[in-house]
């Protein structure tokens, strides 16, 4: 991933490497791809509505489903070193 890269492209090719590392299963990914592609209610361009505006909040609800969908990748991130 390159400093310029928005959000959902950094997700997509942190994930295509954990996959490719074994890090992450091919089920997994897909979960991921959910999530770049904006197809599930937790998606990049929420998240990133949540940060940059004002007025869009999360309920605690969506906050969860965010957690429960996406802990195992940002701890493999947090875990990973960069190559």
């Amino acid at each position: 991933a390159h400093p310029n890269d928005d959000l959902k492209n950094k997700v997509a090719k942190v994930s295509r490497c954990l996959e490719a590392r074994g890090q992450i299963d091919k089920k997994y990914a897909g979960e991921i791809r959910k999530f770049v592609d904006g197809e599930a209610i937790v998606s990049a361009n929420t998240m990133h509505r949540y940060v940059h505006s004002t007025t869009f909040a999360p309920s605690p609800q969506h906050l969860l489903a965010i957690w429960d969908t996406l802990q195992r990748f940002i701890v493999l991130c947090l875990n990973s070193k960069s190559q």
